[in-house]
């Protein structure tokens, strides 16, 4: 009876290590890079900027959640990015990070003094502003989208400059906007995960290495095997080049969202979403 036991064990054990084997055979495997403090990253931050000057498209805290971000000026990034996220409805809005207001003038109809006070006083925050596109990120979003994406809008253009440390480091050494998207709860999730499979040692010594071989640094009996399915049956990891995880982003509260702000009316902004950010229109 022992001995059958054993080996059901045995086997049990065995075929838990295949998908751990499939995943850290995987030739797409994103670079991970957690953080605790910009103080013991500033190294590794610089090469996420030269990964986005180099058309990769990745993920990277933005105050609220999580986004997919890639350069605006990246062919090969937008359209990863636009593939990722679905974007095939000619009506949704697309959204950009800016470095500041100066950045969002050049990229956005910006030329109402009322407007430019109010963004004055959210930004950094955790807003979102639906502003009238400029001529020149028209001309950008439709000079470097494949033609299947062609019909998405570009009249309007979600704006957002977050109070993050990462974010704020990474578009310092940055002279255009990133594309962005938040990501959803499930891909939320997804990097939780990750950032639970990473060891103490990345963490403290802000080491960047890939999902792959961080999985290979690791016993397998301390992953939750629940953990590499989950991430074996993810499309979107395989698809991306880099994820930088801070683990301090919990949504607790159903308002822990950005603010989002409809400027395109004229002088009169228009709350869309009452989010985490308070405005007061004076």
């Amino acid at each position: 009876m022992i001995h059958i036991i054993i080996l059901i064990l045995v086997n049990y054990v065995s075929t838990m290590r295949i998908p751990i084997n499939r995943l850290t055979k995987s030739s797409n495997s994103p670079l991970i890079l957690p953080i605790s403090s910009i103080e013991h990253s500033d190294h590794q931050l610089n090469k996420i900027v030269d990964f986005i000057k180099n058309d990769k498209c990745g993920v990277i805290p933005t105050e609220n959640c999580y986004s997919f971000v890639t350069s605006i000026n990246s062919k090969i990034g937008i359209n990863k990015l636009l593939n990722l996220k679905g974007f095939h409805d000619e009506n949704k809005t697309q959204f950009i990070i800016c470095k500041d207001i100066s950045m969002i003038s050049q990229y956005t109809s910006l030329n109402n003094n009322k407007i430019f006070k109010l963004l004055k006083r959210i930004f950094p925050g955790p807003y979102t502003v639906i502003m009238n596109s400029s001529t020149e990120i028209s001309k950008l979003i439709t000079k470097n989208i494949l033609h299947h994406h062609k019909n998405l809008k570009r009249k309007e253009i979600g704006v957002l400059i977050p109070n993050d440390e990462v974010t704020k480091y990474i578009m310092n050494k940055l002279d255009y906007p990133l594309l962005c998207s938040s990501v959803s709860e499930s891909e939320e999730e997804i990097i939780s995960i990750i950032g639970s499979i990473a060891s103490e040692e990345y963490i403290v010594d802000s080491k960047m290495k890939s999902l792959s071989n961080i999985i290979d640094d690791q016993n397998s009996e301390n992953i939750n095997p629940n953990h590499i399915t989950e991430l074996l049956n993810c499309k979107w990891i395989k698809e991306i080049d880099f994820i930088v995880e801070n683990g301090s982003i919990v949504k607790q509260f159903v308002n822990d969202f950005n603010t989002i702000i409809d400027l395109t009316k004229g002088d009169e902004p228009i709350i869309l979403q009452q989010g985490k950010g308070n405005v007061t229109f004076s």
